[in-house]
């Protein structure tokens, strides 16, 4: 049986041989990550103009990945955190977006909105359940012997900290390990402050290591 040591090692070694984005792959295609396509994952509220189960998620404004109250299994492949200005809700105007504390900084000394509001892109794999219909286009990603669906989740408030404050948790007791090498439980679930109630994301790790061959993939989405 494989050891952590054992899997880290063939991680690195998969890592230095594969991936290698900007450059060539085996058939000559130069694969940059600015042109990969990964569709968004929307968590459906009561008041939401994407149509969908209520508390579930829709994948690409378009198909289900999960009812209200299912969770699937999934990958973590890259996350990326952010501020945004705190534009008051149904503004036309867009909010300016900072990727360092740097740029954090400069637009709020200006900015009439306040303190930016922190956010974070996860992106991860999911893996085909066993029930799925074979035919789902959801899940039309191979890697190693099974079919993937890729997607990528913006989450901020209390979907930042039952997320990728989660993410960053495990990781501090974890630091030796590569975020995707572990299979996390993905889902919704009910907040209620005062009168009002909607639904947040929510990742809870697994016990489960995630497959050799979707951790390589994972990287790439990291990388």
């Amino acid at each position: 049986m494989s050891t952590v040591k054992d899997k880290k090692e063939k991680l690195v070694k998969a890592e230095k041989a594969e991936v290698t984005t900007g450059q060539p792959n085996n058939g000559g295609f130069v694969v940059s990550l600015e042109d990969v396509d990964i569709p968004r994952l929307n968590v459906i509220q009561k008041m939401s103009s994407i149509e969908g189960p209520v508390g579930g998620v829709v994948i690409d404004k378009s198909d289900v990945l999960i009812e209200k109250d299912e969770r699937v299994d999934v990958i973590i492949g890259h996350t990326k955190k952010g501020w945004r200005e705190n534009i008051p809700f149904g503004s036309d105007e867009m909010p300016r977006i900072a990727w360092s504390e740097s740029e954090r900084a400069e637009i709020e000394r200006d900015s009439e909105y306040g303190k930016m509001v922190v956010f974070a892109d996860i992106t991860f794999l999911v893996p085909q359940p066993e029930n799925a219909d074979d035919e789902n286009d959801i899940y039309q990603y191979p890697i190693g012997d099974q079919n993937y669906a890729l997607g990528v989740i913006n989450v901020s408030k209390d979907g930042y900290k039952f997320t990728y404050k989660k993410l960053n948790t495990f990781q501090l007791f974890n630091s030796t390990l590569p975020i995707s090498a572990k299979v996390w439980s993905f889902g919704t679930e009910l907040i209620t402050k005062g009168q009002h109630s909607w639904f947040v994301p929510t990742l809870k790790p697994t016990s489960e290591n995630a497959p050799e061959e979707a951790v390589t993939f994972s990287q790439l989405l990291g990388s």
